[in-house]
């Protein structure tokens, strides 16, 4: 198990990792590691050789004891941390997949395109077509600003302007699907921290299997 300066020095490394918080995620590694190792068969192994200064059996090297018992942790211990580890990787699994969704759903609605023409035929269409349309309290100021020649203030020759590009981003949209997401995330993870590993596998399955409404672009 690694200590909490290896740790961070591996998040550091490979993640770019720094934050305080990252100490949670050492904590959540620990219990895990630890649970695995308390789920190791431990053994009683003694050699049958008296301590001089305390006449017991002590502990000698491997090829000198034999295994005369097994200590097996408490049933109902084991079936606990079982259950916990389990819990573990399905929350983490449910965080993988939101994120990959978060992605896919960013995608889907152009949230990384212009909202504005890039190029000159893009703003021809949107003057031809009527994709446009002037947003009256920002031109009232724009006029200001040009009538005391403050022209530092205009943002350029689209201020004051909202354009509706057929590739535009879908701010709505995403929103709404953002808002969906969040619910079935949630859903699945009550499932996850409430239930037995059975029905958390299968809130995950299917919160992998939900796709948000809307345009597929």
């Amino acid at each position: 198990m690694f200590t909490w300066t290896e740790y961070r020095e591996i998040r550091k490394k490979y993640f770019g990792e720094n934050r305080v918080d990252s100490k949670t995620n050492y904590q959540l590694y620990k219990k895990v590691q630890e649970a695995k190792m308390n789920l190791q068969p431990a053994y009683i192994q003694f050699c049958g050789i008296s301590s001089a200064s305390t006449s017991v059996c002590v502990p000698c090297a491997p090829a000198e004891c034999k295994k005369v018992g097994k200590i097996s942790p408490n049933k109902e211990e084991e079936n606990s941390m079982t259950h916990n580890t389990e819990r573990t990787y399905l929350n983490n699994r449910l965080a993988e997949i939101k994120y990959a969704k978060m992605d896919t759903i960013q995608t889907q609605f152009r949230i990384h395109n212009d909202d504005k023409p890039k190029i000159y035929s893009q703003l021809i269409d949107a003057i031809e077509n009527g994709k446009y349309e002037i947003d009256s309290k920002r031109a009232a100021k724009i006029d200001i600003y040009a009538e005391d020649k403050d022209f530092y203030k205009i943002g350029g020759p689209f201020d004051g302007l909202k354009f509706n590009l057929d590739t535009a981003p879908d701010w709505k949209g995403y929103e709404a699907a953002s808002e969906s997401l969040t619910k079935a995330w949630i859903a699945a993870r009550d499932t996850v921290n409430t239930m037995d590993a059975a029905a958390g596998l299968k809130a995950l399955q299917d919160f992998e299997a939900w796709t948000p409404a809307g345009p597929a672009n």
